[in-house]
């Protein structure tokens, strides 16, 4: 959910669940091309998988009357391009960022005199105090959730990239942006932050690199 982000999970089941996500947008792309059927009972002679497809090895059940009777091997078109989700690599942190930071500096400029103590200030993000923490530094980054910050869609803002929940990245036990519970000058000085095991604070989100398959 765009608004409640999933935490409490170690990085290798956020891996998991990128390469799952890879295989299940692949096959959902190649049943809407109708180059593929739907098939909600799979085994493991019939299960779809990127690598499957690409070698041969998937095939869909032969139905007869309500029962299946066989399989058919389904000869892959080496001519499509299949998603890859992935976290981020510290390069592609790196762009993302600078996306964010240009995105968000246009949209201030934009509306200026709206978010004129933002701009002061140099804080792209709105900060929130702490409520359980007893510190005048103890605040945290967040975003709003504002499906109309831009009505005439201009530029897409990325939300929530610090201090609300970090991001599990692709190097081991490397988080990104800092969660709710690092106070402000910590997010802005250390975007990469090491992590032993899954917390309250660190979820994640992918990347997707399109590929073609190489024989």
């Amino acid at each position: 959910n765009h608004n409640y982000p999933i935490v409490g999970i170690t990085q290798e089941q956020a891996k998991a669940y990128s390469k799952w996500r890879s295989d299940r947008v692949f096959e959902y792309n190649l049943i809407k091309a109708g180059i593929l059927e739907h098939n909600p009972n799979q085994r493991d002679s019939t299960h779809f998988s990127i690598e499957n497809y690409f070698e041969g090895k998937y095939h869909l059940p032969i139905v007869e009357k309500g029962d299946t009777v066989g399989l058919r091997k389904i000869e892959p078109d080496f001519s499509i391009p299949y998603p890859v989700y992935l976290l981020p690599t510290a390069e592609q942190r790196l762009l993302i960022m600078n996306y964010i930071d240009s995105t968000d500096a246009l949209f201030h400029v934009r509306k200026a005199k709206k978010y004129e103590e933002w701009r002061e200030d140099n804080v792209p993000f709105l900060l929130a105090h702490n409520p359980c923490v007893e510190d005048s530094l103890a605040e945290t980054i967040f975003r709003p959730v504002d499906h109309g910050l831009d009505k005439r869609n201009k530029f897409k803002l990325v939300q929530n990239s610090r201090g609300n929940v970090a991001e599990w990245g692709d190097a081991d036990k490397i988080t990104y942006g800092g969660g709710w519970p690092h106070n402000v000058e910590y997010a802005l000085s250390n975007d990469t932050i090491l992590v032993d095991s899954s917390n309250a604070w660190t979820g994640f989100r992918n990347v997707c690199v399109w590929r073609k398959w190489e024989k």
